[in-house]
């Protein structure tokens, strides 16, 4: 059984849930949703809220990132009624970084494809931008020093698997050129981290220029 595709959840994932629900219960429908981890919630919090906001300036968009979310808590998401009530004509997707370290490429790549084509059975109509795994080291370097090899194949694996199942309505964005160098990206721009995953402002203000050439 691959347990990177099914669907489960725990106390983080549900609460904030919850709040992204009421949020679409206040708001009424979004222009956009961005679906995905810590790194993608954090982009509205901190020194980058400004870039978060600038990007959202005129629009009405959703961050529906959780902390510590693998792709299992995105899928119980969804299937909890995350695009029950919104039609949002793009949805950015970045997921993967939590499940990196235990779980194989081929498993993730797997389970993003099902968190794909849940996505596109609730908004047919979206563009679906698929990001792909940030380079990042490991939360203990004594324990793997090859996890960025692990991440590069699952980068290539996702978009092998876009190009073959869903080119007509996605889009594969790749940064990490502009977070590390090396053959695998395993020499981090450690002024664009705060950590060994987590991004800090001059971090996101590279995610934040993607966004406005990307449209």
């Amino acid at each position: 059984m691959n347990n990177c595709c099914v669907a489960s959840t725990r106390e983080r994932t549900e609460k904030t849930h919850a709040n992204h629900l009421k949020e679409i219960e206040q708001m009424g429908d979004f222009d956009e949703v961005f679906v995905g981890d810590s790194i993608t919630e954090n982009f509205k919090y901190f020194e980058q809220e400004s870039l978060w906001l600038d990007y959202t300036f005129g629009k009405k968009v959703l961050n529906a990132g959780v902390g510590g979310d693998k792709t299992s808590n995105v899928l119980w998401r969804l299937q909890n009624g995350l695009f029950d009530n919104i039609r949002p004509s793009k949805v950015s997707l970045m997921i993967g970084t939590n499940n990196i370290e235990k779980d194989n490429p081929v498993a993730i790549t797997e389970a993003i494809k099902l968190i794909i084509e849940h996505i596109h059975n609730a908004v047919p109509n979206a563009k679906i931008k698929v990001y792909a795994v940030l380079p990042r080291s490991v939360t203990n370097p004594k324990k793997d020093n090859n996890i960025m090899k692990k991440v590069c194949s699952l980068n290539k694996q996702v978009q092998e698997m876009l190009q073959v199942n869903f080119q007509s309505f996605t889009e594969f964005i790749d940064m990490s050129a502009s977070f590390a160098q090396g053959a695998d990206y395993e020499e981090l721009n450690q002024n664009l981290y705060f950590d060994h995953v987590h991004l800090n402002a001059s971090g996101y203000s590279v995610w934040h220029k993607f966004l406005k050439e990307s449209g």
